[in-house]
């Protein structure tokens, strides 16, 4: 027979096996959950990466679908990303993380080419979004970096992500070949006539 203290005794060791079991799952699932949001982001720029921008998209398009709203999306690329330094890469990244909402996704696609997704926000709000960006990185006070970017939108450019991002392609292509420095937003695609927009006559769109 076990004495009081020595079935206390092993009701303890019991109770802290069974603490310590459960802080240990505990830690292993916030272990795999801190992993899997580093493996959604992009470390050079702490944006989304590539990986977490397609499911963003995918997911964002359908909710606009079912809710009968517009989503805006901007693709947008350093005009020499070559000649770009590790740090203009990162100031840029900063400039695309501190001018969304909370509901924008904005990521590093890789190799100095930038994108987000902008819920509630038709293809000229996008345009007006996009051109300030490509203004603050032109006026960085560690070097100007040029940008070019194009802009579409759902539902105009197409039904699903992957028409709405080609007609982006489509605009940040043109946008290139043009020059650069600059934001296009096509009056269709794959037409390369562009919209032109006055600034002046689009309401100032409230960015968080």
């Amino acid at each position: 027979m076990f004495g009081l203290s020595s079935q206390l005794a092993i009701v303890v060791a019991a109770v802290a096996g069974c603490v310590g079991f459960l802080l240990g799952r505990r830690s292993t699932a916030r272990q795999l959950r801190n992993l899997a949001q580093m493996v959604r982001v992009d470390a050079s720029t702490g944006l989304c990466n590539a990986t977490a921008y397609d499911e963003a998209l995918d997911i964002e398009i359908e909710r606009a679908r079912r809710s009968g709203n517009r989503l805006g999306v901007v693709i947008g690329e350093i005009d020499d990303p070559s000649a770009a330094r590790a740090d203009q890469l990162a100031s840029v990244g900063a400039i695309f993380h501190s001018t969304p909402r909370q509901i924008d996704t904005t990521a590093h696609l890789g190799r100095g080419r930038f994108a987000m997704v902008l819920p509630y926000t038709d293809e000229h709000g996008a345009y007006l979004v996009a051109e300030r960006i490509r203004q603050r990185a032109a006026d960085l006070a560690g070097g100007p970096v040029e940008m070019s970017m194009g802009v579409a939108g759902f539902p105009r450019f197409g039904a699903n992500a992957h028409a709405v991002l080609h007609a982006a392609e489509a605009a940040l292509a043109e946008a290139r070949e043009a020059g650069g420095g600059r934001v296009i937003l096509l009056q269709r695609v794959p037409s390369t006539a562009r919209v032109e927009i006055d600034l002046s006559a689009v309401p100032e769109r409230q960015l968080g």
